[in-house]
């Protein structure tokens, strides 16, 4: 039966199908689907056994329903044992289905114009039902086929994609070549090749639509994990090693959760004594970039300068590397060892266009769009565009106008800082070329948004992000007050929905009153302008308070011509941000219930590094009182030396320093903590002399 099968789908399909999709038989094997009377699935029968459609209605106490459902997956995964058999669970037992629109309330069903998202657990899963048949999105499946595989026996992760969600993990055969396999809401898949690099790139190669949009090295490989149950897993890159070495991978997963809980110091010490035996790219990587987390910068530059030597000629681990040493810098206030770094990854660029690799070329787009807004920060985005033309007119070649989105978010930010330049506020200076160059970027965005920025069908969220771009574009073509005027206006207002994509090149009034409801323009710039640290010529608290208070405005006039999903956690964050500006702790307890409402993993993420990052606004006297407003409202542990390590960055030392003694006091039990705590009263002192040592270098008093 199996080879008559196998014989019928090779016969179906002629030959056609591309070898990622296996042999023929191995996707979509032999089996069959039960239904009841009302066609619904029951059942999955395969040549190694049945598997029931999970049902736990009739399970009570919350102990015997978690038993039964782990014994549905140790008996599906037994079953199961292959991966065209797993493949059946998303196309027979699951029906695709966006994220609730709204996260407190997870059980909603979303739809392309309203979603959150939400990372179901594989036990949500087998609760989440619609229709007869379990329903979930990308994420949640993979991480069901994650614990499945998981239980198989396979190093498996959770693959973090474009736009996109996947369970990965690589078989190595018996010939010595290697196979990536992908489950996922599509097709299985499976990437075979001489070694773990080749396979592991070709896979997540597959999902980058773009050609570049995927920033990828094999040192810097991007996994979604979970820690402490957040409905949402964190984004994080590791070495492609993780696929094939356990040991490894469970060192490096118990790492990512130090990163996670920010105990830095833990983190750092696995790390140094793996780096006396290994000293693989990805655990430099990783030391460095700890380092670098906890202000140590001249030990993560060493650390850098050392990984650029380990990767050889690999241009794109070579661009990955001189791009952490760009950021490096521009967080420790060294313009000029940040412009070398720049200056070097421009050399690398320079080497791959001589060489005529279009697929290279193409590859390291994203490194391009990093570059560029990088150089553009620094005071320098007319430079900038020397390399990232070859992108938009490769984009032209192909639809006419600037069609990738990484392309466009760059011209907008380039166009954006050279106006600062022009009008006295930026970073550089402002010549006839850079007005040239302003003209020619000003004309493709223009270009771009009348012939493609905007879809048909675009949802609001997606609208509105889309105007929060172009408004960028349009308040900097304006001159940035004159913008902000326009912008911060009382209207008019949208009185109803619009065909966006027939609007024309020059930006109209009707697009200001649209920019008028996108909260984040107002929380952008006000961002900014409390920013002294990251933006101190655009300093201004009280030209922010305005914005800031234009975000709620917003929200509430976009109310009816869609679903605002982002807005409202906007409202929230600028409230945070309002409560430190005017010293309210009502407020700031105000806010923090919205947030502990909301329940949602990133707006805590948020709220947290708004109190590090605002903390300096609240005098030291009355700061005690604000951290037990925040532990009031804070649940768990990983989100206190966020805090503390936010406002070290912004050179807040005194204010993390009692975050960190009042964290060791609230969780006197965790002992990472209380040894964090004990980690920052040491190292403060030592930032404090080297700011001190930094500014007399530079003719500057101590602060």
């Amino acid at each position: 039966a199996e080879a008559a099968w196998n014989d019928a789908i090779a016969a179906d399909v002629g030959g056609q199908l591309p070898p990622v999709y296996g042999e023929p038989g191995w996707n979509f094997p032999l089996h069959v689907l039960v239904r009841n009377d009302q066609g619904d699935p029951i059942a999955l029968a395969t040549l190694n056994g049945t598997v029931n459609l999970p049902d736990f209605s009739d399970v009570a106490g919350d102990s015997d329903r978690r038993a039964a459902q782990d014994a549905w997956l140790d008996a599906t995964a037994a079953v199961l044992d292959a991966p065209g058999e797993l493949g059946l669970i998303f196309h027979q037992f699951f029906r695709y289905c966006s994220d609730s629109p709204l996260p407190e309330t997870p059980n909603l069903i979303g739809s392309h114009y309203g979603h959150s998202d939400t990372h179901q657990t594989v036990y949500e899963s087998l609760e989440r039902k619609w229709v007869g048949r379990l329903i979930g999105d990308c994420d949640d499946l993979a991480e069901f086929f994650q614990v499945l595989t998981a239980k198989q026996g396979k190093l498996s992760h959770v693959m973090n994609l474009p736009s996109h969600a996947a369970c990965g993990y690589v078989d190595q055969l018996g010939d010595g070549t290697y196979r990536f396999v992908v489950l996922q809401t599509g097709q299985v898949l499976q990437f075979a090749g001489p070694t773990l690099a080749s396979v592991v790139e070709a896979a997540y190669r597959s999902f980058d639509r773009s050609g570049g949009e995927l920033h990828l090295t094999m040192d810097a490989v991007p996994i979604f994990l979970r820690f402490a149950d957040e409905e949402t897993r964190t984004p994080f890159v590791l070495s492609a090693r993780i696929y094939e070495d356990r040991a490894y991978a469970e060192t490096m997963i118990r790492v990512q959760s130090y990163w996670h809980e920010h105990v830095y110091s833990a983190a750092i010490r696995e790390m140094e004594e793996m780096l006396k035996t290994d000293e693989e790219v990805g655990n430099v990587k990783e030391l460095g970039s700890l380092y670098q987390c906890v202000g140590l910068f001249d030990e993560s530059a060493a650390l850098r300068r050392r990984e650029l030597e380990l990767v050889g000629n690999d241009e794109q681990a070579r661009l990955s590397t001189l791009l952490e040493i760009a950021q490096l810098h521009i967080q420790d206030k060294n313009r000029a060892e940040a412009v070398r770094a720049l200056g070097e990854m421009e050399a690398v660029f320079r080497e791959i266009v001589d060489k005529k690799d279009v697929g290279l070329f193409m590859r390291v787009m994203s490194f391009r769009s990093y570059w560029a807004i990088l150089l553009s920060q620094l005071g320098d985005p007319g430079r900038a565009w020397g390399l990232i033309k070859y992108d938009v007119d490769a984009d032209k070649s192909q639809r006419g106008y600037v069609a990738s989105e990484p392309v466009l978010r760059t011209l907008v930010v380039m166009y954006d800082k050279m106006s600062l330049n022009r009008d006295g506020k930026g970073k550089g200076g402002f010549s006839g070329n850079d007005e040239r160059v302003m003209e020619q970027i000003g004309r493709e965005i223009e270009n771009a948004a009348a012939r493609g920025m905007f879809k048909f069908d675009d949802y609001y969220n997606l609208t509105i992000m889309r105007y929060y771009l172009l408004g960028r574009f349009a308040v900097a073509r304006e001159g940035r007050d004159r913008g902000l005027d326009l912008l911060k206006l009382d209207g008019p207002y949208p009185a109803a929905p619009r065909d966006q994509t027939r609007r024309g090149r020059d930006i109209t009034d009707e697009d200001w009153s649209w920019f008028r409801i996108a909260p984040l323009l107002y929380l952008s710039y006000g961002q900014e302008m409390l920013d002294l640290d990251e933006y101190p010529e655009l300093y201004d608290p009280e030209g922010a308070r305005p914005l800031l208070e234009g975000v709620g405005r917003a929200v509430e006039k976009g109310a009816g011509l869609g679903s605002d999903i982002a807005g409202s956690d906007d409202v929230v964050r600028s409230s945070l941000m309002l409560s430190f500006l005017n010293r309210d702790l009502g407020a700031f307890r105000a806010a923090m219930a919205s947030v502990k409402e909301k329940d949602y993993s990133k707006l805590y993420d948020d709220a947290a590094q708004t109190f590090g990052e605002h903390s300096a606004l609240v005098p030291l006297d009355e700061f005690s009182a604000w951290i037990d407003a925040f532990r009031e409202f804070f649940p768990g542990t990983q989100h206190y030396f966020k805090v503390v390590y936010r406002a070290i960055e912004k050179e807040n030392y005194e204010h993390a320093r009692m975050m960190a003694e009042a964290t060791a006091r609230f969780f006197p039990e965790e002992s990472l903590l209380v040894g964090e705590a004990e980690f920052v009263d040491g190292l403060i002192p030592r930032l404090k002399l080297r700011k001190a040592a930094r500014g007399a270098e530079a003719g500057r008093p101590a602060a």
